[in-house]
């Protein structure tokens, strides 16, 4: 149930990190943006938090396609609130120990992908992507960022 809370906010939450990436500050701190973006970050935490959990207690479907799934959704916004935090503080709500959910959750998924699982090998790959984002956000300038220079977008669908 939790994963549906952090599909159906992504939207708001990658909004408002183009606002961020654009330099367009005055949408960006909208408070009915942040409130829905805090949300989406508050349930993928969750949602991560569960699943190491259910592997703690030897419950997780080391081959289970959803559990991979909510798995790479949920790091993927802690990943990218992790950057965004880095270089704009205060854009995301924080919490101390993201860092530690995110690299215990992403090991959950390397061991995942270690048993044999197809997506979370995939999914691995897309997130170590989604990381390089925090070294282009901690060399650029607070000009505007333009995302779509920095990744191949074009071969992406390849």
């Amino acid at each position: 149930m939790v994963e549906v809370f952090v599909l159906l906010l992504r939207p708001f939450f990658l909004k408002q990190i183009n606002y961020l990436l654009m330099n367009d500050t005055g949408n960006a701190c909208q408070e009915s943006l942040k409130y829905l973006t805090n949300l989406c970050l508050r349930a993928a935490r969750i949602n991560l938090l569960l699943i190491v959990d259910l592997k703690q207690c030897e419950k997780l479907a080391m081959f289970g396609f959803w559990e991979s799934s909510h798995l790479f959704s949920g790091l993927t916004i802690l990943s990218l609130a992790i950057s965004v935090n880095s270089r704009w503080p205060g854009s995301f709500e924080e919490k101390p120990d993201d860092q530690t959910t995110y690299w215990t959750a992403k090991g959950v998924l390397g061991e995942m992908a270690q048993a044999g699982n197809l997506a979370s090998k995939g999914q691995l790959r897309m997130l170590d992507e989604v990381e390089t984002l925090h070294d282009a956000l901690s060399w650029t300038d607070n000009t505007a960022f333009d995302l779509f220079n920095f990744w191949d977008t074009e071969a992406w669908p390849h």
